[in-house]
C-alpha cells in the first residue's frame, strides 16, 4: 500500500515526537531512577489489512504503576527497593551513603507502599499528552492524514477506508 507513504512518515514522526515529550515528563517528574523507563519507549508502525497501526509502548513493566501509583497493600520487594535506593543515591535524589541507610530507606518505602500505596499526583502521561495537544501535535497528524486520504479518494475510482489506531 505505497499510497500511505506519506501518512506512515507523519505518523512517525509524531509517534517520536510524542516518545520524546512522555520521556521529558518522566524527567522533569523526577521518574528516573536507573533510566530503565525512559529507555523502555518504542515505536512501532504497522500495516494491517486497511488499517494504520501505530503504537507507542513501554516495556519496562511498570510504567503505569509510576504513572497512576499504587494502592496500599502492594508488596515491593526489599531487594528491588533496596536497588531503586542506590539507583536514586547515584544520581543525587538520595542520600544513603552506607549498605545500612540503603536498607533502612529501602524498609521505610516497602512500608510506606503497603500501608499508603503510592500516589502520582500528575501522572507523565496525561501530562504528556495534554503538551502534546498543546504543541498541536494530533492536529498535524490529522491534517496530514486528511490532506493525504482527500489525496488518496479524489485519485481512487472507488471508495476507500482508512483507520488509524494510537496507542499509549
Amino acid at each position: 500500500m505505497a499510497e500511505f507513504t506519506s501518512i506512515a512518515r507523519a505518523l512517525l514522526r509524531a509517534a517520536d515526537e510524542l516518545k520524546e515529550i512522555l520521556i521529558a515528563e518522566l524527567i522533569v517528574q523526577e521518574h528516573i531512577a536507573s533510566g530503565k523507563l525512559i529507555n523502555s519507549f518504542d515505536v512501532e508502525f504497522k500495516i494491517v489489512g486497511d488499517s494504520l497501526m501505530l503504537s507507542v509502548t513501554n516495556s519496562a513493566g511498570y510504567a503505569i504503576a509510576v504513572d497512576e501509583g499504587v494502592k496500599p497493600g502492594t508488596q515491593v520487594g526489599i531487594g528491588k527497593l533496596a536497588r531503586w535506593v542506590r539507583q536514586k543515591a547515584a544520581r543525587g535524589f538520595l542520600r544513603a551513603s552506607t549498605e545500612a541507610a540503603v536498607f533502612i530507606i529501602a524498609k521505610r518505602v516497602n512500608r510506606s507502599i503497603r500501608e499508603r500505596g503510592t500516589v502520582s499526583p500528575k501522572g507523565f502521561i496525561e501530562n504528556g499528552l495534554r503538551t502534546a495537544e498543546a504543541v498541536g501535535l494530533f492536529s498535524e497528524i490529522s491534517n496530514a492524514i486528511g490532506i493525504e486520504v482527500d489525496i488518496m479518494l479524489g485519485e481512487s475510482e472507488t471508495d476507500a477506508t482508512l483507520t488509524v489506531i494510537a496507542t499509549v
